[in-house]
């Protein structure tokens, strides 16, 4: 999942660093992939990060924002957080101090089994970034 992670960022990368002349880093060639956002150690993306949606942000073109699904160990509880990268850095991301942004709530059903990030979009009348999430084993 990572490599073809860093494949598509980088595939979705190349026109946008190629138009703002920006030298983009990449990462070397290695066996072991690398981590762009940390998961493990305890708390709300302990067992997996996933389901990334990378955005030129709106308003500094020369920075990218990615939402993020995170859960616990055993795929339960899942929220979404984000991070921030610059264009000419695409690999070397940071998160945001308040993640997770956006955590599920157990006492509404759709939600019960904790929530995915499916998309997100930016409506700029607004200044608003919309997500649509789902979930996994929903009872209603």
């Amino acid at each position: 999942m990572t490599i073809r992670f860093l494949a598509l960022l980088a595939a979705f990368l190349a026109p946008i660093v190629s138009a703002s002349n920006a030298i983009c880093e990449l990462p070397a060639k290695q066996d072991t992939p690398v981590k762009i956002i940390d998961f493990g150690s305890g708390g709300w993306k302990d067992g997996q990060v996933n389901e990334p949606v990378v955005l030129v942000n709106p308003t500094d073109p020369h920075k990218l924002i990615m939402f993020f699904s995170g859960m616990k160990l055993g795929g339960s509880s899942g929220t979404i957080g984000k991070a921030w990268a610059y264009t000419s850095k695409p690999f070397v991301w940071h998160e945001d101090a308040a993640n997770p942004i956006l955590i599920y709530d157990p006492a509404v059903p759709f939600e019960a089994s904790g929530i995915r990030l499916d998309s997100v979009i930016y409506n700029a009348a607004r200044k608003e970034y919309w997500c649509h999430w789902s979930s996994e084993n929903a009872r209603f």
